[in-house]
């Protein structure tokens, strides 16, 4: 009876830590944070705090040009062939934006604030700048919209015809729960794999190439 109660508990513990939220919050003022929250963990992701640059010398440089990694597109080529390559980086990016859509769609955002003010010199460069934000601002926030959940959405875009200067406000923060993400995240690697054990099809594209 013990055992079965502490097993019950752990499911309970586990299914607790899938099903809450993993916070990104980002803020643009007059300065740019952005960090991370996952229950009682907190993470700035922006600004990092300083560290100390150490100074290389040659034999540092010369290992770090050793470690450099080669194209992967480049080598895919080599190996494969160039359309070989080219289609399979167009499968793995068509699968990715598929991922990504249905792991949007699980994303909340609340509350998004943006205001936008627009200034330029004189009125008239005021209104053609304020023209291009409208136009380059509402098609995105149209296209955010359609893919996340979003609340208590307030987006002021507005000319400031006093003669300041243009400034941009941003605060947001968007939510995923936990199991969300492990389930792109794994269903990413396998889809990886996958891509990587199916090579010999690809060689028999390559050769029908150059047949």
């Amino acid at each position: 009876m013990q055992a079965l109660l502490i097993t019950l508990a752990v499911l309970a513990l586990l299914a607790l830590l899938l099903l809450s939220s993993v916070n990104l919050t980002l803020r643009l003022d007059q300065d740019f944070t952005l960090y991370v929250r996952y229950l009682f963990i907190r993470i700035r992701l922006y600004p990092q705090k300083e560290k100390k640059e150490k100074e290389e010398g040659a034999g540092g440089r010369a290992k770090k040009e050793k470690g450099k990694k080669p194209n992967p597109f480049r080598r895919m080529a080599e190996e494969e062939g160039f359309l070989a390559a080219v289609g399979r980086i167009c499968e793995i990016a068509k699968e990715m934006i598929n991922r990504l859509n249905r792991l949007l769609r699980r994303v909340r955002i609340s509350p998004f604030q943006l205001e936008i003010a627009a200034a330029g010199e004189d009125a008239a460069e005021t209104a053609l700048i304020y023209g291009g934000v409208c136009a380059a601002v509402y098609p995105v926030l149209g296209v955010l919209c359609s893919l996340s959940r979003v609340r208590r959405l307030e987006a002021d875009l507005h000319p400031d015809f006093d003669g300041g200067k243009s400034r941009v406000r941003l605060f947001f923060t968007c939510r995923l729960r936990l199991a969300f993400a492990l389930h792109f995240i794994l269903g990413l690697a396998f889809d990886i794999a996958k891509w990587k054990a199916d090579k010999p099809a690809s060689q028999t594209v390559k050769e029908g190439v150059h047949k």
